[in-house]
Order: C-alpha cells, then sequence, then structure tokens
C-alpha cells in the first residue's frame, strides 16, 4: 500500500535534516516560507504545528530579532484566523522569544498584535499589548480606550478609563507615556474636547495634579492628593 505524504510531515522531515546539518538560517527560512504558506492557504492546522516548530526555533536558537524577521513574524500573526488555536500559541511563543531581548517583547509586536485585536473589537488584549507601545504608538492605545469609553455600560466611567491608563504607564515607569495618553485622550472625548482644566470629571484633575507632582518628584504632593482624592477612588474596586 502506497504511503501518502502529508505537506506538514514533509516540512518536518526537511527541517530535521537541516538542522543535522546544522545549517540554522536555512531551517528558519523554512519554517517562516512553510508557516507563511499554510496559513494563506487556510490550512490552519498544519500552519499551527510548523508555526510552533519556528517559535521553538526562535528560542532554541537564540536567532536576533532583525526588523525584517519581525516584519515575517507579524504577517504570520495577523494571517492565523481569529478561531485558530494556533494563533496565541505562536503569539505566546513569539514573545517568550522578543523578551530574550528586550524586556516586555518587540514594541512593534506589540503594536500589531494591539492594531488586530482592536480591529477584532478584543479591548482587554488590545490594552494589555497597548502599554508596551513605543511613545509613537500611544496613539492607537487612546483610540481603543475612546472606543471603550463609547460603549454603553462605560460612558459615565471615561474618567476611570484613562485614570486605569494613566496609572498603568506610570507602574511601569513609562512617565512620558502616561502624559501623552492623558493628553490625547482629554483632546479628543466628547466629554472633554471642549473643555479646560480644572475638568467637572474629579479623576481628570487628579490625573493633571498628579502628573506635575511627578514632574516636580514631590512625594510630600503626591501624598496630600492621595488624601484629597480618596473619597473618589474609594467607591471604585479598580483602586
Amino acid at each position: 500500500m502506497e504511503t501518502i505524504t502529508r505537506p506538514f510531515q514533509m516540512y518536518n522531515s526537511v527541517y530535521t535534516r537541516l538542522m543535522g546539518d546544522r545549517q540554522f538560517d536555512d531551517g528558519l527560512k523554512l519554517l517562516l516560507s512553510g508557516t507563511t504558506l499554510f496559513i494563506s492557504h487556510c490550512q490552519d492546522d498544519d500552519g499551527a504545528k510548523l508555526s510552533a516548530m519556528l517559535g521553538e526555533h526562535l528560542i532554541e536558537n537564540h536567532t536576533s530579532p532583525s526588523p525584517e524577521l519581525i516584519q515575517e513574524l507579524i504577517k504570520i500573526i495577523r494571517g492565523f484566523s481569529k478561531e485558530s488555536d494556533g494563533r496565541q500559541r505562536f503569539i505566546a511563543k513569539v514573545f517568550k522569544w522578543s523578551k530574550m531581548y528586550t524586556e516586555h517583547g518587540h514594541p512593534k509586536l506589540h503594536q500589531a498584535c494591539a492594531e488586530m485585536y482592536l480591529s477584532e473589537t478584543d479591548y482587554a488584549t488590545c490594552c494589555t499589548h497597548c502599554q508596551y507601545l513605543d511613545l509613537d504608538g500611544v496613539e492607537l492605545y487612546s483610540q481603543t480606550l475612546l472606543e471603550v469609553s463609547r460603549q454603553q455600560i462605560l460612558t459615565s466611567e471615561f474618567g476611570l478609563i484613562i485614570t486605569w491608563a494613566v496609572l498603568q504607564f506610570l507602574t511601569l515607569k513609562r512617565t512620558e507615556h502616561a502624559r501623552r495618553i492623558f493628553q490625547l485622550f482629554t483632546s479628543s472625548h466628547p466629554n472633554t474636547v471642549k473643555s479646560k482644566f480644572p475638568y467637572q470629571e474629579p479623576l481628570l484633575n487628579f490625573l493633571q495634579f498628579f502628573l506635575c507632582a511627578i514632574d516636580r518628584r514631590s512625594p510630600e504632593l503626591i501624598n496630600m492628593l492621595r488624601d484629597k482624592y480618596k473619597k473618589t477612588f474609594k467607591p471604585r474596586p479598580l483602586f
């Protein structure tokens, strides 16, 4: 009886031979082209298997994150269907590898994932990636927060939404990002676009003062603000 060789088995066989000959670059090229080919033809099962091998290759061989490689990985991430289980597993492996070189993972990878999840209205996952964008990418985060604040259940909580984002950045010691997101959000949100400081929303005033206190490196002012706005935060479990 004739044995039928599946496409994935062919790639796996050739890759094994290349690794045996220590042809690491050729092995990487094979996995990249094969994964892209499978996904472009909606063969997500084989694409997921090959992408798992690709992720392991990147990690085990300490592959350098060149700009060209980052773009190819982004193409693969975007190529997966939303329903594919392999997409999330691949993203996890790619960030595990990327964190070998940058603390939180490559900003371009975070931006690509944020854009993808925003287009799918998966705001929570989008915001998780937005925390680690370059300063130029903060505009995408602001756009996401504006969309979240337009959800009917959250229209009255726009102050809470931007406060959460600013404090996230400050926790990561990304003060310029915190200041940028605050400026972008308040200059675009319909409740604040025509307003000037002081705002009607107490949390926005808190953020304005808090960012100034950080600029002044004044622990006393920060403690005073915390005491003054304690009642504003108390009913909000997030804080």
